[in-house]
């Protein structure tokens, strides 16, 4: 029986990978197309509607309580960041709260990808029992202009067209 990567438990539920109200902010998005890099060097293409990702990795404990506070949390001020780019002065709290954020997001990424471990599942146990980033991760956050990479890989539809 699968556990939550998080706390162990089991009876899991879904969980969005990208938030819900992340979501709401850019409006309904076609599906695109998706790469996946494996270890190997090939590389997996599929059909994919952005920020419509869902796991079913973390119980209903972890997922309704801590994770929603976190999300609570950083919507305020991380919402107008994502929609308009403007630039926001932090204090030490949010900044702290944000990185929380951002790595627990981080790791559901990698949730959506278990046959491929790239993150030890101690790493998640690490993030629920202490609730702050690790001291020895480092997390950026910025606002980017473009969707298309250095290859020229378009890394997001950039309208709001609907499907």
């Amino acid at each position: 029986m699968r556990k939550c990567v998080f706390c162990g438990k089991s009876k899991l539920t879904r969980e969005h990978v990208v938030p819900r109200w992340v979501s709401a902010l850019f409006g309904t998005l076609a599906a695109g197309t998706a790469q996946l890099f494996g270890a190997d060097g090939k590389i997996t293409r599929f059909s994919i509607r952005p920020f419509d990702q869902a796991v079913k990795s973390v119980c209903a404990t972890c997922n309704g309580g801590w994770m929603s506070d976190l999300e609570l949390q950083v919507k305020g001020y991380l919402g107008p960041m994502i929609k308009t780019g403007a630039i926001t002065n932090l204090d030490v709290d949010q900044q702290r709260v944000l990185a929380l954020w951002c790595v627990k997001t981080a790791l559901m990424f990698e949730a959506m990808h278990q046959a491929s471990e790239t993150v030890p599942r101690r790493e998640f146990q690490k993030l629920y029992s202490q609730r702050a980033v690790p001291k020895r991760y480092h997390v950026w956050i910025a606002k980017r202009d473009s969707y298309v990479d250095a290859t020229g890989f378009e890394l997001m539809v950039s309208s709001n067209k609907k499907s």
